[in-house]
């Protein structure tokens, strides 16, 4: 069993199902001097991301077989830790998905980032074939694709924000390999999507068995 690194701050899930499988994306969220979140800050969090994702322009760059049914915010700070959510139901608009592992990888960098060995990540799935401008499954993602996918994480970090101090945050559980005491936060300052089509297999199997 991984080792639990406690995290002074919130992750913030967004659920949902793609092409009827269990599918979610995660952001989190911290303060500068960090701190355990109140309650509050959870039912805050979630209605504010719930809020900045309803009427999105973004959902039209989901595919149709996307329904989000929610915002999840957890308590990181102990291993089980208190939770809220902010219940959705929303679907993507676009007509033709590619397939169900596929994603667009968004790194999320942290200024003076010399700590972080690698960016944090956020994987958006039920990408539609218009994100890679054909119907074929094409490798690269269009231009237009990627600035409304930074646009898109950049609303979800002004939503995050407006809720008292907090801010979107990368995080560092683990130093050389080793887990830290408590893991490392730091602001994040560039939002950019990698130009070619991911891959999430090994991420969907581990939503699939612990629903994280």
């Amino acid at each position: 069993m991984a080792t639990f690194v406690p995290v002074l701050g919130v992750k913030l899930i967004v659920r949902g199902t793609n092409q009827g499988r269990p599918q979610s994306f995660s952001l989190w969220a911290g303060k500068a001097v960090p701190i355990a979140p109140a309650y509050a800050d959870l039912t805050g969090l979630a209605a504010a991301v719930g809020g900045a994702l309803t009427g999105n322009a973004f959902l039209a760059d989901f595919a149709a077989s996307l329904a989000i049914t929610g915002v999840e915010a957890h308590d990181a700070s102990a291993e089980r830790g208190p939770s809220a959510t902010y219940p959705l139901a929303l679907v993507g608009t676009a007509a033709t998905a590619n397939p169900n592992a596929t994603a667009a990888k968004v790194f999320l960098t942290p200024a003076g980032s010399a700590a972080f060995r690698r960016p944090s990540q956020v994987y958006l799935p039920a990408l539609p074939a218009s994100a890679t401008g054909t119907a074929d499954q094409s490798d690269t993602l269009t231009a237009a694709y990627i600035a409304a996918s930074q646009t898109f994480i950049g609303t979800l970090q002004a939503a995050i924000a407006s809720v008292g101090t907090f801010e979107l945050v990368a995080v560092s559980k683990y130093f050389n390999a080793a887990p830290r005491g408590t893991a490392l936060m730091a602001p994040v300052a560039t939002i950019v999507t990698r130009p070619t089509v991911a891959t999430q297999i090994r991420r969907q199997r581990r939503v699939h068995r612990t629903g994280a």
